[in-house]
């Protein structure tokens, strides 16, 4: 009877023990059910959220909408800060100039009273090329997009502040005519929020007119400009002058001979092949004319190797004058360039200045050629020289494509009308039998930046420009 009372108790236990499973089974089935229908609406979350990230990242919509006046903003961070008083003003460190990403550096930059004119403060980095490509986009955002007055740190020669030094400061008639913001202050890095590089496929007047104003202005606002006037009258009046910048590197490593820009053959070879280009460039010339010879010719050279000046003049010898400015500070063959960079180590504040004058000089005076001749890729061709020689007024103009470029280690030789032509490449030079280069496309200056963005317009350039830089304060406009 035990034996038989304790089976049935434990059948009656194991059944029980079912049921209760049974029902557990049931109550995690519904539960399994939510949690899967949770978790995809987590990842539909997820992905709405990436897609609504992803939209703001590319139409740049949310750019004026972070700030109110006293705060301080990046892509990365927000910085909260008190507004200074009235009579608080921008002023340029040297201890500060290398320290743009930190906090302290960052809450110490003042805002403007809102009755004062806002600021684009531009924080200039790299080769002199480099940077008045990245500054003539600052002037383009300032002038034609902010309505913000535009100022530039250069760096230092020993403590005195490089652009301070060589350019004058703009008038109050200068600044009214194109700021008309008030109380805001930007500040960018090197690189300039919104002008960045795309494909060639879009060339606008309004930009092209603005790099070749930006350009102008900055030789008028140049403390040394009588200097480079004076040579002028001396060399270039009632001649026909032709510029050539040769970027040969001198013996330069890092960024040059990895981006292979050598000139790839011997500078004997080359000044042979380029001086035959030259000579067959001025006959074109008096075929433009209508057969009426051009005025006497002279070749201005700029070259970081001081090897070039000689070679030219062998070659020309009897056909061409030669001439050059501040053979003194050209550098010796292999020994390197002057980058002009943020700080040069080992020169003293003369020595320093002594070599920015001479680079602006040759930059200058390539700029005031009637032709010009870039030797290969090189931003300090194409960005002051290209958009003054190719920018200015066509009854200035003395010749009917004033600016040319050498490829293929001296093979082919490509020239331009104006801006417009060299930047969409629509026209080759192809007079010359030498010049019918079915894969020349001409190069692709550092402007491609500006030249192609399709963001170019009103408020979308604007959002653009602003989300890209690194710091902004002050009211929305």
């Amino acid at each position: 009877m035990v034996s038989a009372s304790k089976r049935l108790r434990n059948k009656l236990l194991s059944k029980g023990d079912d049921h209760q499973e049974q029902q557990q089974q049931q109550h995690q089935e519904p539960r399994s059910q939510r949690l899967v229908v949770v978790n995809k609406a987590l990842v539909l979350l997820a992905v709405l959220g990436f897609c609504m990230v992803a939209y703001l990242w590319s139409t740049k919509a949310w750019g004026l909408q972070w700030l109110d006046v006293g705060t301080l903003s990046s892509l990365q961070r927000n910085v909260t800060i008190s507004t200074p008083k009235k009579e608080t003003q921008i002023v340029v460190k040297k201890e500060d100039t290398h320290k743009s990403l930190s906090t302290e550096v960052l809450s110490q930059e003042p805002i403007p009273a809102e009755e004062e004119m806002s600021v684009l403060d531009y924080n200039a980095c790299c080769g002199v090329g480099h940077r008045l490509s990245r500054m003539a986009a600052a002037y383009h955002a300032s002038h034609y997009v902010l309505g913000f007055q535009l100022k530039a740190v250069w760096g230092f020669c020993g403590d005195t502040e490089i652009f301070q030094h060589l350019f004058r400061e703009e008038t109050p008639a200068e600044l009214q005519a194109y700021v008309k913001s008030k109380g805001q202050y930007y500040r960018t890095d090197g690189e300039v929020g919104g002008y960045w590089a795309l494909k060639h496929k879009y060339c606008a007047k309004e930009e092209l007119h603005a790099y070749y104003k930006f350009f102008a202005e900055i030789m008028d606002r140049y403390r040394y400009k009588d200097k480079i006037q004076q040579y002028v009258r001396d060399n270039f009046d009632n001649q026909l002058a032709i510029g050539i910048h040769v970027r040969d590197g001198n013996g330069e490593k890092g960024d040059f001979t990895e981006k292979n820009r050598q000139i790839g053959i011997t500078p004997e070879e080359w000044v042979k092949k380029v001086s035959a280009h030259i000579l067959k460039y001025l006959e074109t010339v008096k075929q433009d004319n209508g057969g009426q010879e051009p005025p006497q010719p002279v070749l201005f050279v700029a070259a970081d190797n001081q090897d070039y000046m000689g070679l030219f003049q062998i070659q020309l010898m009897g056909q061409i004058n030669v001439v050059e400015w501040s053979p003194e500070q050209h550098q010796q063959a292999g020994t390197g360039v002057f980058l002009g960079q943020r700080q040069e180590e080992g020169l003293d504040e003369d020595t320093c200045f002594d070599k920015w004058k001479a680079m602006l000089g040759d930059m200058m005076l390539l700029a005031s050629t009637d032709v010009l001749i870039a030797g290969q890729f090189s931003s300090f061709s194409q960005t002051m020289p290209l958009n003054v020689v190719l920018g200015k007024p066509k009854e200035q103009k003395k010749v009917r494509r004033p600016y040319c470029e050498v490829h293929g280690e001296g093979k082919w030789f490509d020239c331009y009308e104006d801006q417009m032509d060299w930047c969409t490449h629509a026209k080759q030079f192809n007079t010359l039998k030498t010049n019918n280069n079915p894969d020349s496309k001409g190069y692709l200056s550092v402007f491609e930046a500006m030249y192609e963005s399709p963001y170019y317009r009103n408020q979308t350039h604007k959002n653009n420009l602003v989300t890209g830089f690194l710091y902004k304060t002050g009211n929305n406009r």
